[in-house]
């Protein structure tokens, strides 16, 4: 690895030490080492992140299609209909409508599986600690990296991230492994100079600070999202929508999930944003949202060729780190009286 990439050398160590947590609460693994290297509030936060995941994998819901079945709709192109209205039409979430006729609110870490076992969505409320709150004079839906528009916030709000964009990648290692190795590969090869690219010096200053799998980073405040689904992405492979802030009031609505998403600071859903149209609703407060996405064509520029992992399945998971299997549940998970 480039002695510039020191973000991605921090991705690897919290992701370790999560690995590390994750084999001790499975009983997988000898007690975690304390990592010197990890600030003591930051092994807190990944411990947290840990109790989180193991806490959704307590609580699976069935959805009646398959993620395949979803994606070929999209694909196939053979209706003039538009995509996302074919998608509700032809697929129901697993949960029952209320009698005012919408989607439930959701407020119990819980993840998402299709008819063939494969793991589709992660809802991780109460992920990252509070303390993470928006400043002043952050910038709006996206920054600029390239240091003739630093006074748009790239290169210094990425120092800013450094921290939380490696604990994301943490979370992408225990969900996904596959598509983390592979993402990390990816980063580590440009990071190395192995790949011709654009800019060589401003991306060898960038990966000094970069410290996510992801290739893309939005950052998003204090701004209702509306439906869409993320087209330029990878179709198979995950976004993570992360929330922070000090606020009050918000909501991520999934149709094909048939949920309203209890979106409060700390959250974070993870889902196949090509596929899963979703939107954000107001709130009272200040939020920041980080959406970390994978562009494909990085990877084709690297390899060639980027072919995508498919979706991990139950078993997957449940072997990886010596998980039980429990019961799949499609009701009684959800609720309106949520604490946010």
């Amino acid at each position: 690895m480039s002695s510039n990439a020191e973000g991605l050398r921090l991705c690897r160590l919290y992701a370790r030490h999560a690995r590390q947590i994750l084999d001790e609460r499975s009983g997988k693994g000898v007690a975690a080492k304390a990592e010197n290297d990890i600030p003591l509030s930051i092994r807190g936060e990944i411990e947290t992140m840990v109790n989180r995941i193991l806490d959704a994998w307590g609580t699976k819901v069935r959805i009646g299609y398959s993620f395949d079945e979803a994606l070929e709709t999209i694909t196939e192109g053979k209706s003039n209909k538009r995509k996302d209205e074919l998608l509700r039409e032809k697929f129901q979430g697993p949960f029952p409508r209320n009698t005012d006729g919408n989607d439930p609110v959701v407020g119990a870490p819980m993840i998402f599986v299709d008819r063939y076992g494969q793991i589709v969505a992660w809802y991780l409320p109460g992920l990252f600690t509070r303390r993470r709150s928006p400043r002043n004079g952050r910038p709006g839906p996206s920054a600029s990296l390239k240091e003739s528009n630093s006074n748009q916030g790239g290169p210094d709000l990425l120092c800013e991230l450094m921290e939380i964009n490696a604990l994301i990648g943490a979370l992408l290692s225990i969900i996904h492994p596959t598509l983390y190795n592979l993402q990390m590969d990816v980063l580590e090869r440009l990071a190395g100079g192995q790949v011709e690219v654009n800019d060589p010096e401003v991306m060898m200053d960038l990966f000094e600070t970069w410290s996510t799998p992801f290739n893309g980073l939005a950052v998003i405040t204090n701004r209702e999202t509306p439906y869409h689904r993320d087209t330029k992405g990878g179709q198979r492979t995950f976004d993570i929508l992360t929330t922070f802030g000090t606020y009050t009031g918000g909501r991520l609505h999934v149709p094909l999930l048939s949920a309203h998403f209890i979106y409060g600071p700390g959250t974070g859903i993870i889902l196949p944003g090509f596929v899963f149209e979703h939107g954000a609703s107001r709130t009272d407060g200040e939020r920041i949202c980080l959406a970390s996405y994978i562009r494909p064509n990085v990877g084709e520029a690297v390899f060639g060729a980027y072919d995508e992992p498919r979706l991990p399945t139950m078993k997957d998971f449940a072997y990886e780190y010596h998980l039980e299997l429990p019961e799949i549940v499609s009701r009684n998970v959800w609720s309106n009286n949520v604490d946010e």
